[in-house]
């Protein structure tokens, strides 16, 4: 039980990381699949309210686990910035949907959005397989 604890404090931030990407992992896939489906499938806007607000809450978690980070002394790596702006846009992209605008010009800035979201996700992956890989080299 010492080695597990021993092996614990020496590899607390490691450890921390990979549970912070675990978790914007996570997030990010509940609010892609909501979003996805309530957008392109069903055009439900009462259930992207829901989503608008998981992301808001998303996005507290976020800040929360900065600050948190920030008192623990440990460094942040990129991917928490990522998962951020990622949950920023999808919020900006919810309320301009629920504005139910019927304006050309309004439409096409949604759709560009949506690709910047997803170029955006696609960074999220490659950038948590990355981070992944460098902090399970880290495990000692």
């Amino acid at each position: 039980m010492t080695e597990f604890w021993s092996f614990i404090g020496t590899n607390i931030e490691p450890l921390f990381h990979l549970f912070v990407n675990i978790m914007i992992l996570v997030f990010q896939g509940i609010i892609l699949k909501g979003f996805t489906e309530d957008y392109f499938k069903d055009r439900h806007l009462r259930k992207l309210k829901y989503d608008r607000g998981f992301a808001l809450i998303t996005l507290g978690a976020f800040i929360l686990v900065m600050i948190l980070s920030k008192l623990m002394h440990v460094s942040i790596y990129g991917l928490m910035v990522v998962g951020t702006i990622n949950t920023l846009l999808i919020i900006v992209i919810i309320t301009l949907v629920l504005e139910n605008g019927k304006a050309k010009l309004l439409n096409s800035f949604i759709t560009l959005l949506i690709a910047i979201w997803g170029v955006g996700n696609i960074l999220l992956v490659v950038q948590l397989v990355r981070e992944g890989i460098e902090l399970w080299g880290m495990l000692k």
